[in-house]
């Protein structure tokens, strides 16, 4: 009986063992995994039927085959036949399966993952006579010219960007991620803005990384291609379009670069009606593609230094039709030298800052976003220099100030000139544990000549007039959120109230400007509400 039981142990392995091996080499693709699943279940239980019937044929012969020993005779040629006919049942149920379970392939590598991260923020705004008032950040003319004001209560929109991230992890150690990112933007108040809306997929790219055959300095390098952003760890400069690049390259001990080449597309062509060659078939309505800038970059960081230094290009933009008097610039070159301490506050204490200097030529003279301007001239010069940081002053009050200058020659026409200077502090006091208060003063000194260059008011051609002055604002922000300490915890709601003031002067720059228009002229009152969060 021992042997018995133990045959049937035998038996019932087998054939569960040829089911198993049957399941992993089923390919039945078009089904989904509920259909799979629900077949072999039906196919299982079809299977383990004729593995009982199998086991009975098995037995019978069995003990035919004892009978036969019992009566001292050698086993009948009936019992060999059953035997054996019980041994086929069992494999041709195990072939049988092998020819009809379909393959289940479930997710089995639980490295790979999606990852979502998002920043949002929504505002009303509205002036003493609760209608909404036309202010932005770059509301001033020095904004024309990357001159921004403080943030805090200053941000009239809906902005909305969202980055979907899926991460992928090979057996082989390499790592792959791929990146879409999509946002939009209107000033809006209502629910439904379809018609207002700037949606728009800022960001699809690829990266690779860990990939066992880069070694020595590329070992732990990211290599990427698509449309992205190039990763700015200074929050300082922009320079985003569709490309390639290779980052963190190891150069020695706490030295590394990086390596980027992009293009971007002006907003129209430089020779209208101008086909080039192998344009024919793509060519836009009026006959041309629209001119495209490439940027070449190659980026430091050593120790708490960065350097960067840009080449840019853009085919016949020398060709432009220019407002301004002189040629629009087809070449440029970019320079970046900046400063990051995460541990002190400019060696004043624990906190943190950071300090830059940008400088261009050419297309580079748009010094904070690299080649978007097309309408700089081959002589334009500009230099930026910026500084900011955060540190605690008392336990329950921290300040952040930031401080940003810049000088800019014959940009867009010859002789004309741009210098600006903003101060801005921003000042926050924790009360409890949900709740604080903000404060925010912004000062800007301004002095701009635009050398005659002109812009359309309701079909009348005007001249930008030159202007010197100063713009002046504070804000006083209550601000609820969840947990109250540092200066990037978010989300946070904030009420506020700002006073604005500015010099007469500066209504005269431009008629179609937020400044100087009717019942926005100075010395203003303004009240809101925004919502604030990232994650």
């Amino acid at each position: 009986m021992r042997s018995v039981s133990f045959r049937r142990f035998l038996i019932l392995f087998v054939a569960l063992l040829c089911c198993c091996s049957s399941i992993a080499c089923a390919t039945e693709n078009e089904l989904t995994i509920e259909e799979r699943i629900e077949r072999l279940e039906a196919r299982l239980d079809a299977s383990e039927q004729r593995a009982d019937q199998a086991e009975r044929e098995a037995e019978q012969a069995e003990r035919q085959i004892e009978s036969a020993g019992n009566a001292g005779s050698s086993p009948s040629e009936t019992g060999k036949i059953a035997l054996q006919s019980g041994r086929l049942a069992l494999k041709g149920a195990s072939a049988e399966e092998d020819t009809q379970l379909p393959e289940v392939e479930l997710p089995s590598d639980k490295s790979d993952r999606f990852v979502f991260h998002a920043y949002s923020r929504s505002s009303l705004i509205l002036g003493d006579n609760f209608k909404s008032v036309p202010i932005n950040p770059n509301m001033t003319p020095a904004g024309r010219y990357d001159g921004a004001l403080g943030l805090l209560g200053n941000e009239k929109d809906v902005f909305f960007e969202g980055l979907f991230s899926y991460e992928q992890n090979y057996e082989n150690g390499a790592h792959t991620r791929y990146n879409l990112m999509m946002s939009d933007q209107n000033n809006s108040l209502n629910d439904w803005t379809a018609e207002e809306s700037t949606f728009n997929v800022r960001q699809a790219n690829v990266e690779f990384s860990h990939l066992p055959s880069f070694t020595g300095p590329m070992e732990n390098t990211i290599l990427w291609a698509g449309k992205r952003f190039y990763p700015d760890e200074l929050g300082i400069f922009f320079l985003g379009g569709v490309g390639a690049g290779i980052q963190d390259i190891q150069l020695g001990e706490n030295w590394d670069t990086d390596i980027s080449f992009v293009g971007r597309s002006f907003g129209d062509p430089a020779v209208p009606g101008v086909v080039y060659p192998g344009d024919v078939d793509d060519a836009d309505d009026e006959g041309a593609y629209s001119t495209d800038a490439l940027v070449l970059s190659n980026s430091h960081h050593i120790g708490n230094w960065y350097l960067m230094l840009s080449a840019m290009s853009a085919r016949d933009n020398d060709k432009r039709d220019i407002d301004g008097e002189g040629v629009a610039a087809d070449t440029g070159l970019h320079a970046m030298v900046a400063y990051k301490d995460d541990d002190s506050f400019y060696g004043l204490g624990d906190g943190n800052f950071r300090a830059a200097l940008l400088m261009g030529k050419g297309l580079g003279a748009q010094v904070v976003s690299l080649g978007v301007d097309q309408n700089l001239i081959d002589s334009a010069e500009g230099v930026r220099v910026e500084t900011r940081g955060t540190t605690y002053i008392t336990p329950d009050w921290r300040i952040e100030p930031w401080l940003a200058a810049f000088s800019g020659r014959n940009r867009y026409s010859q002789g004309d000139k741009q210098d600006w200077v903003t101060l801005t502090v921003r000042l926050v006091n924790e009360v409890n544990r949900n709740f604080e208060m903000q404060y925010e003063t912004t000062y800007q000194w301004m002095n701009i000549d635009p050398a005659g260059l002109t812009y359309e008011d309701d079909d009348v051609t005007r001249n930008f007039r030159p202007i010197e002055g100063s713009y002046r604002r504070f804000t006083v922000a209550p601000t609820i959120k969840p947990k109250v300490g540092g200066f990037l915890v978010r989300p946070e709601i904030r009420f506020f109230a700002s006073w604005s003031n500015w010099d007469k002067s500066i209504n005269r720059f431009c008629r179609t400007d937020s400044l100087g228009r009717d019942n926005f002229d100075g010395n203003e009152w303004t009240y809101g509400i925004q919502m604030e969060t990232w994650f």
